[in-house]
């Protein structure tokens, strides 16, 4: 198991600040991992992609049980690499534009860009929305060796809004570091030996996939 993958399994755990904060981590892997797909005048479906069995868990989680909206979730694996990929797919139904609108996905004239400042309007949950860039995109090596960050986002206006998150909420980007990191190593040093899951496993609360 990788650094980045171990630590991205611990902040999965972490308790929401309150009832909102795991709204705007669903809102955060939307708008990294998310493809909005145009059915009809103002009809959507939504496809999100993740390697990540903890991230799938979440945001199926999160749907089904926040949102009442169904879901439709295909393994697939990497013909080059052999490595597992889950595709979550929501199709049309009545709730989805009313979700997407609530999550600062959609607007009254579309797209919208940018960070909805209703789903970080408290200090708790705008820690939830980095959390969910985080597990969406980001990519962290251990600490102990050559340590590099990243957060990986598709447009520039993902990236500003998410430099003025960090700015507004007086959150330096060490002291983010540190939580993660922190979090991470006690982890790490806490956890017995792993014994190696299969993908479906790793998602037994969730419905049975199909493998492509």
């Amino acid at each position: 198991m990788s650094f980045t993958t171990e630590v991205k399994e611990e902040l999965s755990r972490v308790a929401p600040g309150c009832s909102h904060c795991e709204n705007a981590t669903l809102a955060a892997l939307i708008r990294i991992e998310g493809t909005l797909l145009m059915k009809g005048q103002g009809r959507y479906a939504l496809e999100i992609a993740t390697d990540s069995p903890v991230v799938a868990r979440f945001i199926i989680k999160a749907l089904h049980e926040n949102y009442h909206l169904t879901t439709d979730l295909t393994m697939r694996r990497s013909v080059l690499h052999k490595t597992p990929n889950w595709l979550i797919e929501v199709p049309m139904q009545p709730g989805l534009n009313e979700t997407l609108k609530e999550l600062g996905i959609l607007g009254e004239d579309g797209l919208e860009r940018g960070i909805d400042p209703a789903l970080i309007a408290k200090q708790c949950c705008a820690a939830a929305y980095l959390r969910g860039v985080f597990l969406g995109s980001g990519f962290i090596s251990n600490p102990r060796g050559d340590f590099h960050f990243e957060l990986k986002v598709e447009t520039e206006a993902t990236a500003n809004a998410i430099v003025e998150l960090l700015k507004e909420r007086g959150i330096k980007k060490k002291d983010f570091l540190v939580d993660i990191i922190t979090r991470a190593l006690e982890e790490a040093e806490a956890a017995e030996p792993v014994t190696e899951a299969s993908p479906q496993d790793e998602l037994e609360e969730q419905p049975e996939a199909d493998e492509t």
